[in-house]
């Protein structure tokens, strides 16, 4: 449907300026506006959008409710939109025509909380409602619609979900590197809450919040006049009373850190006044996946992933259920939450009825990464399950000495930059030391750990020449530094070698590494545990860049030293296994290989967050090896993972990375006897998604463009059978979806057809794609353009039967 214009006698709001991230590539990069600081976003698609005033006065009007509103023209773009953002909330607004189309496809993703259908004829759509269970209404008056989004939207920002990751009980039966997926997120968390809340507090802290939110909430009028307000009378004493507030400041907290400092206070004054044990209450929906976890769990741990608030007042838990109303999705519970006060706890909490905006009575709020242990859980008659839970500060000394290890005792600005490259983070950590280098850090130490951090992210991100600037500052610090300091010596020197290593200077890699194992040889042991981080984190990019035996024997010497000053499962050292795995797959030593890969993925699996990039890469390597030690379904195992996990890998390693990764894939199985069919599959898989993300005339879609086109070159030059046909069919099938009709890919596509299907005997066919790729070139191409002469000396070459052809 159209905008629907506003019904006689409401208020009619004049257009203001709403600021729109573009609308490709998907997963926008922009700092400011085209991320989502808050958890929900409105999705609004429409084929009419932006047709009237009114459309403007929609859309000023849903910005009041969720500040992030996306809004789509056609069904596809916002299809690859919602698929490609997996930790936001969304609130789908969908007009009447695109709902019989889009609703299968999009009603079952995790993403999607509601759907609103939007249009002029309610009872043609009303069936919706009883076949979609996400579906909260059909709406022909934009009043009524906002009324329910706002009603939903005040459900899901506070009772949608538990803000809780949960360790299961065995933790301390297995080792703490032995661990579930579940328990390996819970652990990250732990300690990024660590270096958050331990970090010092910056004098711009407030300009810089300011200014990021002016930008985010470009457009929206109530929040800036809040942000006016915020500029001018927020004092850090006050940090509870505005976090309290029904305004930006909340939203934007539940997704990063604030108030510590202030409950940590209050959380003082009110032990001394409090009884030693005290119960309250938190009631809410959950959903049935978060429910069974829980209820498998009893015994085990839950960690808050932001500020919980709770009341000591049962009835006023227990009334939030009387007064929502839940999906099939969700089912009703009420935690129970027995406190020690006497009991030393490291996450503070406190009474805040006295510092809140709304003075609300028996309010306790929890800090971000408070610990709580699951006691026990019942069913009651209403449909309400209880759950008991008792606050712990963790006893469990190998995971407070595994957060030391990841975070050391004093984490710095570094410490955390550090660590979201550690999470494969590299897009924010990267964002995050150039915000430090800006900050202009006062001492030399500072500023080395800055630009080595920067580095790092870097040549992780293959930008080696920008690496190799920040590395060579790091030198330059230590030799300008009084006393010298071996370990930046050794870092940078580190830093200097992957990045020769990486640009093909192998003499210089090997004399820069050789330089660096000295120094560290020297130090042990009491090399702290982030010297080599560097070396082990990039020795990927060794790979085939010199002789593997010589690199081989550096590499032991790096596993050497992380054996002595790491636990046996950190993640770096599965890094080192890794390296050795490429270096024995060069020199031919397959089943030596297979071993040290399936060593890394084994650590990267019980030390990283799922879905991290280093897991996938490995996979990768898996896929290959396998293949080549003949056991195919292993192979295609690790293969479709990899494929499964486009989108992340993309999401934290970017185009190029993804690119080259299923490259080194694909190019593994393609040169062993692995099911050419399945080959196929996922080079079609991996161009159509980069066709998604990137814009078609992208240099790197582009190249992987032409490295298909050398393939189906090959296929014409020394023949092809029936799958390699088509294969080239649905690579066109493909390129006519992403690219207009007269692009130089499709000409060259269809010219190569034409000449498979010579090859395959077939001259009716292959005629009619020369002529179609001649006809399309007549209007697009120069007269004298070659790949246009080309095509036509194919044409007359198969209509008089010659039989030696070239595609150029």
């Amino acid at each position: 449907m159209g905008c629907i214009c506003a019904k006689k006698g409401s208020n009619v709001i004049h257009p203001i300026g709403v600021v729109s991230p573009p609308p490709l590539p998907i997963v926008a990069a922009e700092l400011h506006a085209g991320k989502n600081l808050e958890d929900f976003t409105v999705v609004w698609l429409d084929a009419n959008i932006d047709t009237s005033i009114d459309c403007q006065d929609t859309k000023n009007h849903l910005r009041q409710i969720v500040n992030y509103l996306k809004t789509f023209i056609d069904s596809s773009t916002c299809i690859n939109y919602i698929s490609s953002v997996h930790n936001e909330k969304i609130f789908l607004i969908i007009s009447g025509s695109f709902s019989e189309a889009v609703l299968p496809v999009i009603h079952y993703k995790s993403q999607i909380k509601f759907i609103y259908v939007f249009c002029q004829n309610k009872p043609k759509y009303e069936q919706w409602i009883k076949q979609y269970s996400k579906v909260r209404g059909v709406f022909d008056d934009k009043i009524d619609l906002f009324a329910q989004l706002k009603a939903d939207e005040k459900l899901c920002s506070k009772e949608g979900t538990i803000p809780a990751l949960v360790l299961s009980p065995n933790v301390k039966e297995q080792s703490i590197t032995d661990l579930n997926k579940d328990n390996i997120t819970f652990i990250w968390l732990q300690a990024l809450i660590e270096v958050l809340i331990r970090l010092p507090l910056s004098e711009s802290a407030k300009k810089d919040l300011i200014m990021e939110c002016r930008q985010q909430y470009s457009g929206n009028v109530n929040e800036q006049r809040n942000i006016d307000d915020f500029e001018k009378n927020y004092s850090a004493h006050e940090a509870i009373w505005w976090y309290t507030r029904d305004c930006f400041l909340y939203r934007l907290m539940n997704k990063a850190l604030h108030l510590y400092q202030q409950l940590m206070k209050a959380h003082v004054e009110f032990i001394r006044s409090t009884p030693p044990n005290i119960t309250v209450y938190r009631g809410q929906n959950i959903s049935i996946d978060e429910l069974n976890k829980i209820k498998n769990n009893v015994g085990g741990l839950i960690g808050m992933s932001t500020f919980l608030s709770t009341s000591t007042n049962k009835e006023v838990a227990t009334q939030f259920h009387a007064n929502t109303t839940r999906s099939n999705e969700l089912v009703g519970v009420l935690f129970q939450v027995d406190v020690d006060t006497h009991a030393t706890v490291s996450k503070p909490y406190a009474d805040i009825k006295n510092l809140s905006y709304f003075h609300r009575e028996d309010e306790i709020l929890f800090s971000m990464g408070a610990i709580f242990r699951i006691q026990s859980f019942s069913e009651v008659d209403n449909g309400i399950c209880n759950i008991f839970l008792e606050l712990k500060d963790e006893e469990n000394t190998e995971l407070s000495n595994v957060l030391k290890t990841m975070i050391g005792e004093t984490p710095t600005l570094q410490t955390l930059g550090g660590l979201m490259i550690a999470m494969g983070e590299f897009n924010k950590s990267e964002e995050y030391f150039q915000m430090l280098i800006n900050q202009h850090p006062a001492d030399n130490q500072t500023i080395a750990e800055t630009f080595l951090g920067a580095g790092f992210v870097c040549v992780s991100k293959l930008k080696f020449d920008e690496g190799l600037g920040y590395f060579e500052k790091v030198l330059q610090i230590c030799t300008d530094s009084l006393p010298p300091d071996p370990k930046c010596f050794a870092q940078a020197y580190q830093g200097i070698a992957v990045v020769n290593y990486a640009k093909g200077d192998a003499e210089a890699g090997n004399n820069y590494m050789k330089k660096s194992l000295e120094i560290y040889s020297k130090l042990l042991p009491s090399t702290e545990l982030g010297a080599d981080s560097i070396l082990s984190s990039l020795q990927n990019v060794l790979n085939g860049q010199t002789d593997p035996a010589i690199v081989l024997q550096i590499i032991q010497k790096v596993l050497d030293i992380q054996l002595q000053t790491l636990p046996s499962n950190h993640y770096m050292i599965g890094m080192s296994y890794k390296t050795i795995g490429q270096l024995q797959q060069q020199l031919g030593e397959y089943p030596e290989a297979q071993e040290n890969y399936e060593k890394a993925f084994e650590i990267y699996s019980k030390s990283l967050p799922p879905g991290h990039p280093l897991i996938l890469e490995v996979s990768g390597y898996l896929a290959t090896i396998h293949s080549l030690n003949g056991n195919d379904v292993l192979s295609q195992k690790y293969a479709d993972l990899v494929m499964r996990n486009l989108p992340a890998v993309f999401e934290q390693l970017g185009a190029s990375n993804l690119s080259m990764l299923t490259k080194n894939m694909i190019d593994g199985l393609e040169n062993d006897d692995s099911d050419i069919t399945q080959v196929y599959e996922y080079q079609l898989q991996t161009i159509e998604f980069l066709f998604k993300i990137l814009h078609a005339d992208s240099p790197l879609l582009l190249q992987a463009a032409t490295a298909n086109s050398v393939i189906l070159q090959e296929f014409a030059d020394n023949g092809a059978g029936e799958d390699d046909l088509l294969f080239a069919q649905k690579l066109l099938s493909i390129y006519r979806q992403y690219v207009s009709y007269g692009h130089r890919i499709i000409l060259e596509t269809l010219n190569q057809i034409g000449l498979i299907y010579f090859e395959l005997d077939d001259k009716e066919n292959a005629l009619k794609h020369l002529r179609e790729a001649l006809e399309i070139g007549s209007k697009s191409l120069a007269p004298d353009d070659n790949l246009l002469i080309n095509i036509q000396e194919n044409i007359h070459h198969v209509e008089s039967n010659a039989m030696n052809i070239s595609s150029g």
